[in-house]
């Protein structure tokens, strides 16, 4: 087996597949939920085929049930005779906000089964993906490339907390989607989080207005309070 594959594929309908291949014998794909929903509220669909060598190539997709944030979703592959296992999870946390300026945490923890990992975080903005930092739980070594603004903990990070500490928050840059990976050898987990950004400002009647930043590269005014009239402010 290469590899297994859990993603959004669609987040406009919010479908997750999940795929591997080059498995022998023919592999078994389950799909489960943290906390549990009946297979049948999940109703995926799985393809399977074998190419011309008998490796097999097992692809299967769903949609979100409800809420994302609500669930842990679990794709497991097993081999035929049960010798094996691989596992991948995803979870689409809710989405944050934080304050130009200001400093955030996005939290991120490792399933309580999962040893000797690899912590990665990546952020993604007009579909152009970027490494933050990498911190291998073996060596205890972290590669930070955002070290001018992001932090994790590396004591925190050997237990399995691997929370991203942001500060100095700006407006364009640091709004998109923050994803955090374990990487074990038999199991990944990841955990997405898209993060608005938002700075204060004051009108001349004193009633604060926001700038709201988003990951399309959108920034537009937002009304906290109703001002005068003439100073009336759009409404996302």
């Amino acid at each position: 087996m290469q590899f297994l594959s859990l993603k959004i594929a669609q987040p406009e309908i919010q479908q997750l597949n999940c795929s591997s291949q080059g498995i022998y014998p023919a592999p078994h794909l389950q799909w489960s939920t943290e906390p549990p929903l009946p297979l049948q509220a999940l109703r995926p669909i799985t393809r399977m085929a074998a190419d011309r060598s008998g490796l097999y190539s097992v692809r299967s997709s769903l949609t979100m049930v409800g809420s994302s944030a609500n669930y842990t979703y679990i794709c497991t592959v097993n081999a035929s005779y049960g010798t094996q296992t691989w596992k991948a999870s995803l979870r689409k946390k809710e989405d944050m906000t934080g304050t130009v300026g200001q400093a955030l945490t996005i939290p991120c923890f490792a399933p309580r089964d999962m040893t000797n990992f690899t912590l990665t975080w990546t952020f993604m903005r007009d579909q152009q993906p970027s490494t933050i930092l990498t911190y291998s739980s073996g060596t205890k070594e972290m590669n930070n490339d955002w070290s001018h603004q992001a932090r994790v903990d590396k004591t925190q990070a050997r237990s399995g907390n691997g929370s991203l500490r942001l500060w100095n928050l700006m407006n364009q840059e640091n709004a998109g989607t923050y994803t955090c990976t374990f990487s074990a050898t038999q199991s990944t987990h990841t955990v997405l989080t898209s993060i608005s950004i938002i700075s204060t400002a004051k009108g001349m009647n004193g009633i604060c207005t926001f700038i709201a930043c988003k990951e399309n590269n959108t920034c537009v005014p937002v009304k906290c309070k109703e001002t005068y009239p003439s100073m009336l402010v759009p409404t996302m």
